[in-house]
């Protein structure tokens, strides 16, 4: 999607009064959407635990397409490019990130998840209508 065609949307996003959004987009808009929601379930996970799903996928897609992986992209490209992007996230993103988490918790409903139990137990109280992990 062309870059204008992007942000005017993510505008119009954030425009609602109710919203939901996951992932990256751009570094600009990241940090747009970060200060704009009042609530923010970061998922802060080990560097190891990333690394290691990145190669899970790869070996289970020796032999299986991984799910959501896009119709003829190369495997291994794509997994020596998540190595390179995990790393350089952990290295600069993730140090941004938990600052932020710091400075905002005050004013924002804050869920840091720092594990895979701490995602399954907030998951579950979501589903059982129950507020955080």
């Amino acid at each position: 999607m062309p870059g204008e065609v992007y942000a005017r949307r993510h505008e119009e996003i954030l425009a609602q009064p109710a919203w939901l959004m996951e992932g990256y987009g751009s570094y600009e808009s990241v940090w747009q959407r970060l200060a704009e929601a009042d609530t923010l379930v970061y998922l802060d996970l080990p560097l190891r635990l990333h690394l290691w799903w990145v190669t899970k996928r790869f070996i289970k897609g020796v032999f299986v397409p991984p799910e959501g992986w896009p119709d003829d992209s190369p495997l291994l490209r794509g997994t020596l490019s998540s190595y390179r992007h995990v790393w350089l996230c952990h290295k600069h993103l993730t140090p941004e990130y938990r600052a932020f988490v710091v400075q905002e918790a005050g004013s924002k409903q804050v869920f840091h998840l720092r594990s895979p139990a701490d995602i399954a137990r907030f998951l579950g109280n979501v589903a059982s209508g129950l507020p955080g992990p």
